[in-house]
């Protein structure tokens, strides 16, 4: 299977035009499922704009577009936290113990109000687990449950421009580029936690093209591509060009071909084996 994608921008022209647009989306505004009782929080804005004219009347002309995302959902959970007198007695018995630390850096974003157990309730609903430090009182509350919400955040930009030239009545030139920039929050049940994402990609494009005769003409064009995600350790950029993309492409159609062949074939002499 040959996967190919196309992308499509507008060019300016002999007059000044241009649009504006915005987008507004809550959780008040949507209609819940036969299945849901109430609707998380949530809201979604969506704005952008374009501009295109002529910078040489009828040979030269720009086109740039901005469109930007500011979107927030709500999600609810309960999750098991250490108790804050648990927390006060590590780092009094174990100033220094890693376990403290982390829950001294990462603190959970709600302390618990529910099912709260004591050492001697845990070690009986977890027996042979762990062995208490010694001197811990029994009667200490150590774990419950805690509900809390969070807010998950989904905000972008996104930006283009081209410009078009003409040279003469057969030969047209257009240069395009693209940038996106998408930052998604990682909420978190300890907020010190959470891993917000970071996606960054931008595309430029050249092409020209001669016209020979209503019939014939020529294209030359060319593709760069840099993305660079947030979840890469070492974020490194992927370049590639046109001419390499389609390289690729034939490369991996002919192997999706000749693997269809091959397993027709096979199907054949399994056929002609059982007959």
């Amino acid at each position: 299977m040959c996967i190919r994608d196309s992308i499509y921008t507008l060019s300016g022209s002999s007059d000044f035009h241009g649009t504006f647009n915005y987008y507004f989306t809550n959780n008040t505004l949507t209609a819940r499922t036969e299945f849901q009782s109430s609707l998380p929080t949530a809201q979604r804005d969506e704005f952008g704009g374009t501009i295109g004219g002529p910078i040489v009347k009828n040979k030269l002309f720009f086109f740039a577009a901005a469109d930007g995302l500011r979107s927030s959902t709500v999600s609810s959970g309960s999750s098991i936290f250490e108790t804050p007198d648990f927390l006060a007695y590590a780092k009094s018995a174990f100033p220094n113990g890693v376990g403290t630390a982390a829950m001294t850096m990462a603190p959970p974003i709600v302390s618990p109000t529910a099912n709260i157990e004591t050492v001697a309730q845990y070690e009986v609903a977890t027996p042979g687990f762990f062995a208490p430090p010694a001197g811990i009182s029994p009667t200490l509350d150590i774990v419950g449950t805690g509900n809390y919400s969070i807010t998950n955040s989904r905000n972008g930009y996104q930006y283009s421009g081209r410009v078009d030239a003409y040279l003469g009545k057969n030969d047209r030139i257009y240069g395009d580029a693209q940038r996106l920039d998408l930052n998604t929050g990682g909420g978190s049940n300890r907020p010190a936690m959470g891993t917000p994402s970071l996606d960054l990609s931008t595309f430029a494009n050249t092409n020209w093209t001669h016209t020979f005769s209503p019939r014939l003409l020529n294209q030359l064009g060319a593709d760069e591509a840099r993305i660079v995600g947030a979840n890469e350790g070492t974020p490194a950029p992927v370049s590639y060009t046109h001419l390499d993309v389609y390289k690729r492409q034939l490369r991996l159609c002919a192997e999706s071909r000749r693997s269809a062949v091959l397993k027709s074939a096979s199907a054949s002499s399994y056929c002609a084996s059982c007959a």
